[in-house]
């Protein structure tokens, strides 16, 4: 089984997966490393998404927690060390929009 510390089918660049904010059946359009996204609401105008725990991955010195977005989106986000979240919990995730990586439809990075 896929590990969501390196999922199929996201684009890679400079040897690391990116965690890209999918939808079944369309390529992504912006991805943000897993590092980069942040528990909690965030600062005002900062890209934030909210929804549902969808799985919990405790590797040690990190747990890797994917999320469904409200709007149908997955994306992964990396905690230090152990985490208390679960499935189902809901959750809100925020990143600075620098930290993005654009794509085109065929995956290829296009900044």
């Amino acid at each position: 089984a896929p590990s969501l510390a390196h999922p199929i089918g996201l684009p890679a660049f400079r040897g690391r997966v990116v965690a890209a904010l999918l939808r079944p059946g369309r390529a992504p359009r912006r991805g943000i490393r897993p590092e980069h996204v942040r528990l909690g609401d965030g600062p005002a105008g900062a890209p934030c998404r909210s929804g549902a725990v969808a799985t919990v991955e405790y590797l040690g010195a990190d747990t890797i927690v994917s999320l469904t977005t409200d709007s149908g989106d997955r994306l992964a986000f990396r905690l230090p060390g152990a985490s208390s979240l679960k499935p189902g919990d809901q959750a809100s995730v925020w990143w600075d929009e620098q930290d993005e990586s654009r794509f085109d439809a065929e995956g290829r990075r296009v900044n």
